[in-house]
């Protein structure tokens, strides 16, 4: 049964979206691109909250990142294998007229612990990038939430930290600076 919703939502979504009656799906999906920045400003916000409740302390860093790497590690390397094994699968139906992906080793291995980031590989997958980004969050809130909730102050000036590295490196975009300000969102709101 979801099955045959989804395809009837498909079909709805091509008539309306095409057929010039009307512009609401467009109108609604356009609200998509805010997809990525809400879910950062959501993180910036719950992850120094869930921080807060358990008591988090710097000697719990190491604790604080394995239960981020086992909260997104699994379904990562699921989606991984699914991208590497269709990717294959669909090179074989001729009908389709596809050739190998241009998946390496290399490329594949440096997905661990989003390296590939760091040294210009590209994504299996397009939004991989922004795992990587919240990856990198959780590293620098683990390490500085003791300053954060040290005092108002020492949070607001780490705040202000974030917004300068947010404009200065702008043209990075798969590193965790240019988004600061948008976690700092968040930040803001668990302080407050």
């Amino acid at each position: 049964m979801p099955f045959e919703a989804s395809r009837l939502s498909w079909c709805v979504f091509h008539v309306v979206g095409t057929a010039g009656i009307g512009n609401g799906v467009d109108d609604v999906w356009s609200y998509g691109r805010m997809g990525v920045p809400l879910s950062f400003v959501i993180s910036g916000f719950i992850v120094p909250l869930s921080m807060d409740l358990a008591g988090h302390k710097i000697s719990g860093y190491f604790r604080f990142i394995a239960r981020r790497v086992v909260r997104l590690e699994p379904p990562y390397f699921v989606t991984i294998a699914f991208i590497l094994i269709s990717g294959v699968a669909l090179a074989h139906i001729p009908q389709l007229n596809t050739s190998h992906p241009p998946y390496t080793v290399t490329n594949v291995l440096l997905h661990i612990g989003y390296v590939n980031a760091f040294v210009g590989q590209p994504w299996l997958s397009g939004p991989f990038w922004t795992l990587a980004i919240e990856f990198q969050y959780y590293v620098v809130i683990g390490l500085l939430f003791p300053i954060l909730v040290s005092s108002r102050t020492a949070g607001l000036a780490m705040l202000g930290g974030f917004a300068a590295l947010s404009i200065v490196s702008t043209g990075y975009v798969e590193f965790l600076p240019p988004h600061l300000s948008v976690f700092g969102t968040g930040i803001l709101t668990f302080m407050f």
